[in-house]
C-alpha cells in the first residue's frame, strides 16, 4: 500500500482519538452519576450551589445543569454561566421563605438560561448592583415578581416565557428600579394583577418584541425623584392589558417608522401600509396588526399581521406560511423580506391562487416591504422570487462549466488508461 493511501485511515483514527479524548473530559457524570457540571472542569457535583461554591469554580466558567428538579436556593457570586439542559424539565422549585429570592445574583458578567422557576417564593430571579447579565430562555411563573433588577445595567431579559399565578396580588412580572442601558426584547409578559412591566427611575430601557398581555397595566412607568427618560418601546403587542400603558410621558415611542401593536387601537388604515393613520397615544405609528418577527436560514423576516400566523418556514427560493382567522372577516398581511433571502420582483400565492401587492415605499436595496390582502378561513401563502438570489443564479450558471470540466476530466482520465493499456499489450506486460 502507497503512502498516500495510508493517509486517509491515519486521520480517521486521529479524529476518532481527539473525539474520545475530548468526550470523556466533557461528560465525567457517568462515572459518578452527578448531574451537575462544570464543563470548564470536568467535574460533577449533586447539587447547584455546591457546584458554583467550588473552589475550583473560577469567573468565565459554564455550569450545565442536566434534566430534574433542584429544591435549591441559588446564590450567583461569580461571572458563570449557568445553564439548563432542557428549560421545560431542568426545574428549580424552591419550597423555602416566601421573601427570599430563588435565585439571587450579584455578580456581573452572569448568564442564566434553559430553567423553570416554580415554587411559591415572592421572587423568582434578583439582579442587584452588577452588570452584563443574561437572563434568556426560561420559563418563570410568580406569585409576586418573576424578574427584579435593581441598580443594574447592560442587562438582557430576552426569549422568557413569565407568568403569574393568577389569583394572588402583588404581581410585578419584570422590574426595573434604576437600572440602564438593557434590553427587554422576545419574553413572554402574561397575567399580573398589576404591572406586567414596570420601569422606576430608569434610563435607556430597549423595549421590543415582546408579547405583554392580560396584565392590570401592561408596562407602568414611575418616578421618584428621577424620572425616567429615553426608554424606547416599539415593536411590542400590548393585548387586552387592563390599562395597555401608564405615565407613557416618561418615556418615548419609535417616531422615525413604526410603533407597537395595540388590541383596543380603532384607528385605520387608508394607504394599506399597516401602520395606523391616527395615534395611538404617544405612539405616533400604531401598528394594525400584531408583530412577529421569524428566523429562516439566518435571515430574520417580520411581519404585521391581523391573522394567525403558522408553520413559517423557508427554502431560499420561496417563504411559505398558513393564515387564519374569523371565516368571512378580510385578512392582511405586510411581510419585511431581506432581498438576500429573496430579491427582485416577487409573486404572492394564496391558497395557489395569484393575489396582487403593494412594494411599500418604505423598501430599500436590503429589505423589501409587501403588503397583500386575502379572506381569512385557513389559507396558505407562499411568496417567491421571479428571480433567484445571486447566489443560486451564480450555482445555476456555474453548473454546466462543472459539468463540461468534469466531462473533460473524465474523457481525459479514459484516453490516458486505454493509452497505457495499450502500451502494457504490446509490451506484454500483464
Amino acid at each position: 500500500m502507497g503512502k498516500k493511501a495510508l493517509v486517509f485511515p491515519i486521520l480517521v483514527l486521529l479524529c476518532m482519538f481527539v473525539s474520545l479524548s475530548l468526550h470523556s473530559l466533557m461528560r465525567v457524570d457517568a462515572v459518578n452519576g452527578f448531574p451537575v457540571h462544570n464543563i470548564s472542569t470536568g467535574l460533577s457535583y449533586s447539587k447547584i450551589q455546591e457546584a458554583i461554591d467550588a473552589n475550583e469554580t473560577l469567573d468565565g466558567h459554564t455550569i450545565l445543569v442536566d434534566v430534574g428538579t433542584y429544591d435549591e436556593r441559588l446564590f450567583i457570586n461569580k461571572s458563570i454561566s449557568l445553564i439548563g439542559e432542557n428549560r421545560d424539565s431542568t426545574i428549580i422549585n424552591w419550597t423555602g421563605n416566601f421573601f427570599d429570592p430563588m435565585v439571587d445574583i450579584t455578580a456581573s458578567n452572569v448568564e442564566v438560561a434553559g430553567f423553570s422557576l416554580l415554587g411559591w417564593t415572592f421572587v423568582k430571579m434578583s439582579v442587584s448592583s452588577c452588570s452584563n447579565v443574561t437572563i434568556r430562555d426560561n420559563f418563570v411563573e410568580s406569585g409576586g415578581q418573576c424578574i427584579y433588577l435593581d441598580s443594574t445595567s447592560n442587562c438582557t431579559i430576552a426569549d422568557n416565557s413569565l407568568f403569574a399565578r393568577f389569583g394572588l396580588e402583588g404581581n410585578d412580572l419584570v422590574v426595573l428600579d434604576s437600572c440602564s442601558r438593557c434590553l427587554i426584547k422576545n419574553n413572554t409578559i402574561n397575567g399580573a394583577c398589576y404591572d406586567g412591566m414596570v420601569l422606576i427611575n430608569s434610563n435607556n430601557i430597549l423595549i421590543c418584541n415582546n408579547i405583554i398581555s392580560h396584565n392590570g397595566y401592561g408596562i407602568d412607568f414611575e418616578n421618584f425623584g428621577s424620572p425616567n427618560k429615553e426608554n424606547t418601546i416599539f415593536h411590542n403587542n400590548f393585548e387586552d392589558n387592563y390599562r395597555q400603558i401608564s405615565g407613557g410621558t416618561s418615556g418615548y415611542f419609535y417616531e422615525n417608522f413604526e410603533g407597537n401593536y395595540w388590541s383596543d387601537y380603532t384607528g385605520k388604515d387608508a394607504n394599506q401600509d399597516g401602520i395606523g393613520d391616527t395615534p395611538y397615544g404617544e405612539d405616533l405609528y400604531p401598528l394594525m396588526g400584531a408583530f412577529q418577527g421569524f428566523s429562516v436560514l439566518d435571515y430574520s423576516v417580520q411581519t404585521i399581521c391581523n391573522s394567525t400566523i403558522s408553520n413559517f418556514g423557508s427554502n431560499g427560493t420561496a417563504i411559505s406560511f398558513d393564515v387564519s382567522g374569523e371565516n368571512g372577516t378580510d385578512g392582511f398581511c405586510r411581510i419585511c423580506i431581506p432581498t438576500a433571502l429573496l430579491n427582485a420582483t416577487y409573486i404572492v400565492y394564496v391558497n395557489g391562487t395569484e393575489v396582487p401587492y403593494h412594494l411599500l415605499p418604505s423598501s430599500n436595496s436590503t429589505q423589501s416591504y409587501l403588503y397583500f390582502t386575502y379572506h381569512h378561513s385557513t389559507q396558505e401563502v407562499i411568496i417567491i422570487s421571479e428571480f433567484p438570489p445571486f447566489s443560486l443564479l451564480s450555482i445555476f450558471m456555474l453548473a454546466p462549466l462543472i459539468g463540461v470540466i468534469l466531462h473533460r476530466n473524465i474523457s481525459y482520465r479514459s484516453k490516458k488508461e486505454n493509452r497505457t493499456y495499450q502500451r502494457m499489450k504490446i509490451s506484454g506486460t500483464p
